[in-house]
């Protein structure tokens, strides 16, 4: 599974000494082997709970370790996931705000003055997705700022200041 092949890999490395014990290369191969079924599994592990392969209730426990509610099927409960990442790891810049926006709206605008972050949208949204979006945009904001998430037609400003609680 892994790009590396330990056991080829370690019987390159033996000092030119033991090269020639028979022995001693069959316990480094023994040895060498057990690394290798862990760096497989490990690699296993590592694709069947990335987010971009992910399904059903692998793709809900990550979705839990990040802090996300299940919103929609799995392609877009991805999308919203990735969003979710990208808000946690937030430092409250300005441009933390624009790529919470890119990673879960297709089309968008953005302007911001002073204390005043306004992100508009005419893509078509759930009452829970606009909920979710507005949290994850007022989450990368800087503290004190307010943030309005604008839906075409609708408006939706929900709470008009963040409090820094870190």
């Amino acid at each position: 599974m892994t790009v590396i092949d330990h056991i080829l890999d370690g019987a390159g490395k033996v000092i030119t000494q033991y090269r020639d014990k028979p022995t001693f290369l069959v316990y480094l191969a023994c040895y060498l082997q057990q690394v290798q079924y862990i760096e497989d599994a490990l690699t296993t592990l590592e694709t069947v709970f990335d987010v971009d392969t992910a399904t059903g209730w692998r793709l809900d426990w990550v979705g839990r370790k990040v802090g996300q509610s299940r919103i929609g099927d799995d392609t877009l409960y991805r999308r919203y996931i990735k969003g979710r990442i990208v808000s946690n790891r937030s430092r409250g810049r300005i441009k933390d705000v624009q790529r919470v926006a890119a990673a879960l709206l297709d089309s968008w605008s953005y302007t911001h003055e002073s204390c005043l972050i306004q992100v508009d949208t005419n893509v078509d949204l759930t009452s829970d997705a606009r909920q979710a979006i507005w949290e994850m945009l007022q989450r990368a904001a800087p503290a004190g700022v307010l943030v309005y998430l604008i839906q075409t037609p609708y408006v939706m400003p929900l709470v008009l200041s963040r409090t820094n609680e870190d």
